[in-house]
């Protein structure tokens, strides 16, 4: 992987904070983000994630810091990201990953403490606080499990996918795909933490309809 820059000359107790911000999370508010952490840092610890950067970039050049901590700015779907690129750098010890809640729901922060949105966040002291707490913060074990599809009919291609938190299947994941994708058609829907619940809430209510529909016209088959 090229780069254009390399950290050197560090000290040796250097624990230099590497943040990843993912715009499309939640309320879309990662341009703010990045731009008032780019002042409060170093502008080369903070990457914006997309379809074209994934976490590679961020975490190759930081390779040869022993211990640098690590930032999410994004939801659960963007700490799992982060989380799968962490596992395939092969870090001898791996770094320690904070979260600040910029998703929809935040389940994962809210189980680690680091609150359930933005809101509250600014609420309580905004980004200098959260920087002063990941610098003071306690390292947390956290369980993830490896699940593996394999059918007895069929031959199964499917790679294998880690569980962070929850794994949801039939109706739930079908609802979290279809907001997923309804957020790459349509981003300007999504821009407000509350407004995004609420499509979650309409988009239950329609498949659950769907699936009640099904099951019961499959009663007269």
């Amino acid at each position: 992987m090229k780069q254009k820059y390399e950290l050197i000359d560090l000290p040796p107790d250097a624990r230099p904070l590497l943040v990843f911000i993912n715009k499309k999370s939640g309320a879309q508010r990662g341009d703010s983000l990045k731009r008032r952490l780019r002042i409060l840092l170093n502008p080369l610890q903070v990457f914006e994630l997309s379809s074209a950067q994934g976490p590679e970039a961020g975490l190759f050049l930081f390779r040869r810091v022993p211990h640098f901590k690590i930032l999410v700015c994004g939801g659960d779907g963007t700490v799992g990201w982060v989380l799968g690129a962490i596992d395939k750098q092969n870090f001898e010890s791996p770094p320690p990953v904070a979260i600040l809640p910029a998703g929809t729901g935040n389940d994962l922060a809210r189980v680690l403490s680091w609150g359930g949105g933005l809101g509250v966040v600014e609420r309580q002291g905004g980004l200098y606080t959260v920087l002063h707490h990941i610098e003071h913060a306690a390292v947390t074990i956290l369980d993830r499990w490896k699940i593996a599809i394999e059918s007895q009919q069929y031959k199964s291609d499917h790679p294998t996918k880690y569980m962070n938190n929850y794994l949801g299947i039939g109706c739930d994941a079908k609802v979290a795909l279809d907001i997923h994708n309804l957020r790459e058609e349509n981003p300007e829907k999504f821009y407000s933490q509350f407004f995004n619940k609420v499509l979650y809430a309409r988009e239950v209510q329609e498949t659950s309809w769907i699936e009640h529909l099904q099951t019961s016209l499959g009663k007269f088959d």
